[in-house]
């Protein structure tokens, strides 16, 4: 057995280096990972070499989502990179319990190596934060070292067996299930909620000068492969409010009831969801029909997954603009279906759930305004336009 320190963020090798260095290793045929916390900034740097690495090796993952301290997209892109039925979600359903391990495991018949440690899957928890993490090399010919390696791959496989109670596989349904109820944030309310909690109690003033220093780091973490999905800089912006990178135009209603604009009458909460109704909208002359058009036709293509038994649930990235200003996002958003609606909501059996996308709805107070909603364009975006 060989042990060696791992620490950042100026060290010689990071959690991130070492991560994708053994992914890159073509002698390695599984992998197991558990992580507590898990943020695009962090996926974004693994997600092509995880999907490199599970299209022909075994891989397992498990992350926490205590504290709301993953965001959705994190885990779609942990989906995407090595298939829902090999990624499990932990919580301990108590708050006197917190999934928190950072544990890495690589082996194949004769040797394994690990990384323990204090990084997450964030990019301050793979570069730039200040982590400690140790190395181990297995020899599995030697005993003691076999031991130890089983030791650490038994807990790791222990935690993410459902049958232990606090791991479920990433399956669309419950995705869908804990974005609404706000367990599985979006990067957007993730970034809401700190900001919040950064700002400075009323009645304090900053300080002039801070009493510690600004080391200077001089390893900058890589440029991660993909750009986190919810971040739009000016030129996607100004690209998003061309017309040909809107999509297709799927459907308008106009005259925007309380309900949709998410302006209740008097101490009512809001709905937080858009009746996707008829509106007399027509596709080739033809009115659709409302039970059927959003489900088949405008969101057909997407994962949907049953949430219960008499409902089904999908996800899909879209933005807001406000005639031509943009009001935010992509966001994740959440669609459901059920047909027995059909009798009681006057034929809307599909509606759209603005989740994070709500408060940002309610103050531009669209009520009695018209909308149209474009998509899916060539990112597989749609785009929701009050005009």
């Amino acid at each position: 057995m060989k042990i060696e320190f791992v620490g950042q963020p100026d060290g010689p090798q990071r959690t991130g280096d070492w991560l994708l260095n053994r992914l890159g290793e073509s002698n390695w045929q599984n992998f197991w990972a558990t992580v507590a916390f898990a943020k695009q900034s962090g996926t974004g740097h693994l997600t092509d070499a995880l999907q490199k690495f599970a299209t022909s090796r075994s891989v397992l993952l498990g992350v926490g989502i205590d504290h709301h301290g993953t965001s959705l997209e994190a885990v779609q892109d942990l989906v995407t990179a090595v298939g829902a039925d090999n990624l499990f979600l932990c919580h301990h359903a108590s708050l006197a319990h917190t999934f928190h391990p950072k544990a890495f495991l690589f082996a194949d018949k004769k040797r394994a190596t690990a990384l323990v440690g204090s990084g997450n899957l964030t990019e301050g928890g793979l570069f730039t934060n200040y982590e400690a993490a140790t190395a181990i090399q297995f020899d599995l010919t030697i005993a003691s070292d076999k031991t130890a390696f089983t030791a650490l791959r038994t807990a790791m496989t222990t935690w993410l067996n459902p049958a232990h109670g606090i791991a479920r596989n990433a399956s669309a349904a419950l995705l869908a299930q804990l974005t609404s109820s706000g367990d599985l944030p979006t990067e957007v309310q993730m970034k809401a909620v700190l900001k919040q909690a950064n700002a400075k109690p009323a009645g304090t003033t900053a300080a002039t000068a801070s009493p510690f220093g600004k080391p200077i780091i001089a390893k900058a973490p890589p440029r991660p492969n993909k750009k986190p999905q919810n971040v739009a800089g000016p030129t996607s912006v100004a690209a998003q409010t061309a017309s040909a990178m809107l999509g297709e135009l799927r459907w308008r209603k106009p005259n925007l009831a309380k309900s949709d604009a998410q302006q209740p009458k008097g101490k009512s909460s809001p709905t937080g969801v858009l009746r996707l109704s008829q509106s007399r909208f027509k596709v080739n002359g033809e009115l659709i029909s409302s039970a059927r058009y959003f489900r088949n036709d405008v969101f057909g293509h997407l994962a949907w997954a049953d949430s219960t038994p008499k409902k089904s649930v999908a996800t899909a990235q879209f933005m807001l603009l406000n005639g031509k200003k943009p009001m935010g996002g992509p966001f994740t958003l959440m669609v459901s279906h059920q047909p027995s609606r059909e009798a009681k909501q006057k034929n809307v059996t599909t509606v759209l759930h603005w989740g994070a996308a709500s408060p940002i709805v309610r103050e531009t107070n669209v009520l009695k305004r018209t909308l149209e909603l474009y998509g899916p364009n060539d990112a597989g975006q749609f785009t929701i336009v009050f005009v």
